[in-house]
């Protein structure tokens, strides 16, 4: 800290000016980088979480039905998400059924049993989920990337000035 005080004193001001942005750069970074630490760390264990529940159930739908959630595990909102398709396409085959639970179950002398397209309408509502949760994971990673390579760049600038 004290080369940085001492570079900064006794340059003029356009080197100060390249040393305040390089400390304003590195404490955004370092911001950053901690946040999407803690971010993903709480996604890792809500996921743990939410995958020894799901193998501890007997049923695929069982957490669901059962209105279980771990809203910040994104294995949780994919499966959130075929849940909801599953619903969906057990509800167009059989419209006139209200109680969606009595059908995923196969209760009530239904049949649930889907058929290849609407195995694949699931399949897809799941993918885009999981794309839409790489999003939310990889959000101001663009950021830090400029970031960190821009950061060296201008340390060279200073450097040379």
């Amino acid at each position: 800290m004290a080369n940085i005080w001492y570079s900064f004193q006794t340059s003029d001001l356009n080197g100060q000016v390249i040393i305040i942005i390089l400390l304003v750069m590195s404490v955004f970074a370092w911001t950053i980088m901690v946040s999407k630490y803690k971010d993903m760390k709480r996604a890792r264990a809500m996921s743990d979480k939410f995958v020894q529940a799901y193998r501890r159930d007997s049923h695929p739908l069982g957490l669901f039905l059962q209105r279980q959630r771990y809203p910040e595990s994104p294995v949780f909102r994919v499966y959130e998400k075929a849940c909801l398709a599953v619903g969906v396409e057990i509800e167009s085959r059989d419209p006139s059924s209200s109680d969606r639970s009595s059908l995923a179950l196969g209760v009530g002398g239904s049949n649930p049993r889907l058929n290849a397209m609407q195995m694949e309408a699931i399949r897809n509502a799941a993918q885009r989920e999981v794309a839409d949760q790489v999003l939310v994971l990889e959000e101001r990673m663009g950021t830090l990337a400029t970031a960190v390579s821009a950061s060296p760049l201008l340390g060279l600038l200073g450097t040379v000035w």
